[in-house]
């Protein structure tokens, strides 16, 4: 006999018209109820360079603090403008130039925001430096203008 033997209360089965073999399942089986065939995946949604940066920049990243070794948290994108402020204070001409270009559109940004939410406050505010911070600006605007310097005399020649 087969490998399965016949029990005397189970009914045989009646000789199929077709060979039952792979990719034949035997009739009664073939489709059951409810189920109308395979199922289908979602299309993975394509995407474009700019939602694959944000996807990356979105990122945490944890960062062993300078001062005391403490790890922090931040996003990929805190961590890479935290990097351009540091290398612009380092007196990269380039990256002083890109994080002032940055601040600036920043403040346009915030300020078209604020001016549809009419939130952008209407007095000027009073910021109070430290002689540290003071000495630190004017370096840095005495470097900007001795690097302004040099640029428009190369663009003379």
């Amino acid at each position: 006999m087969s490998k399965r033997e016949l029990n005397a209360d189970e009914p045989r089965r009646e000789k199929q018209d077709y060979d039952v073999r792979y990719g034949k399942p035997p009739k009664a089986t073939r489709f059951q109820p409810g189920h109308s065939g395979p199922k289908r995946r979602k299309r993975k949604r394509s995407t474009t360079v700019g939602m694959d940066v944000k996807k990356g920049l979105n990122g945490k990243v944890t960062v062993r603090n300078g001062d005391n070794g403490e790890p922090i948290k931040m996003t990929e994108r805190e961590f890479a403008v935290s990097n351009l402020v540091q290398r612009a204070m380092k007196g990269d001409m380039a990256v002083i130039k890109l994080v002032l270009k940055l601040d600036r559109d920043a403040d346009l940004a915030d300020r078209a925001v604020a001016a549809e939410f009419q939130e952008w406050p209407t007095t000027r505010q009073v910021v109070e430096f430290t002689e540290e911070q003071e000495k630190l600006f004017q370096d840095l605007n005495q470097f900007l203008e001795s690097a302004q310097g040099k640029e428009n005399d190369t663009d003379e020649d």
